[in-house]
């Protein structure tokens, strides 16, 4: 499984031999350091998703987005979502997707629970075509109860972590889920804890600084996470 570490811009050096990464719409836009970090990375062949912001809750002009995922040769785009609301998302998803060649979509079913998400996911595999399938973090119990890695051929990323990583990353490589994105690993470091060490949640901050060494042991944790089922 491969995972994706969310990096603040001064932290950006500890993740820049990783294959795989997500990068956040606002920052590619207003921050030309970080901007020009995913650059050299997706001119390197690396596979990058870009965010459309929504679960930051920012909302940066779509055609934005779409133009900074380009600067930056990204491999996917989110498309637009709106949090907890299935109607608003299809109605956007559905407006935007145009705007993005069918094989670099990832589409972000919503809903208050797992039936409207299942029903969001169902209403978009009809209207669009898409690649992969966005899975938000505050709709655990779908995660809990997935059973496959991808829904009619189209795989799944996990859209952040809810709590527990070590537990919540194992439970992924188990299903076999393509990848995820998180910014526990340096979060934790932030806050001097091995992510296999602890299970408190933190926020990840901006502007904070963090260990790099621990960032670096904290990654290796998630990797070693997502493996274990292998040694089972």
């Amino acid at each position: 499984m491969k995972i994706a570490t969310i990096c603040p811009t001064h932290l950006l050096d500890t993740i820049e031999l990783e294959p795989f990464h997500m990068a956040l719409a606002q920052y590619l836009i207003s921050d030309t350091e970080y901007r020009e970090f995913y650059r050299r990375l997706g001119r390197h062949g690396c596979h990058i998703i870009v965010d459309n912001g929504a679960a930051e809750g920012e909302f940066p002009e779509f055609q934005e987005v779409v133009r900074v995922a380009d600067y930056v040769e990204a491999s996917e785009i989110i498309l637009p979502d709106v949090l907890q609301d299935p109607l608003e998302t299809i109605r956007r998803a559905r407006a935007y997707a145009p705007a993005v060649q069918t094989w670099r979509r990832m589409i972000v079913p919503q809903g208050a629970d797992i039936n409207e998400w299942y029903a969001c996911l169902r209403s978009l595999d009809v209207v669009i075509g898409y690649h992969s399938i966005g899975v938000p973090k505050h709709l655990k119990e779908a995660r809990n109860l997935m059973t496959s890695a991808s829904y009619r051929g189209h795989p799944f990323h996990w859209l952040g972590i809810h709590s527990y990583p070590s537990s919540e990353v194992a439970r992924a490589g188990y299903l076999g889920v393509r990848s995820l994105d998180t910014g526990v690993a340096v979060a934790y470091a932030q806050h001097d804890v091995r992510v296999k060490d602890f299970h408190q949640r933190f926020s990840l901050d901006w502007e904070a600084s963090a260990n790099r060494e621990l960032i670096y042991l904290n990654i290796n944790d998630l990797k070693e996470a997502s493996r274990a089922h292998l040694n089972e």
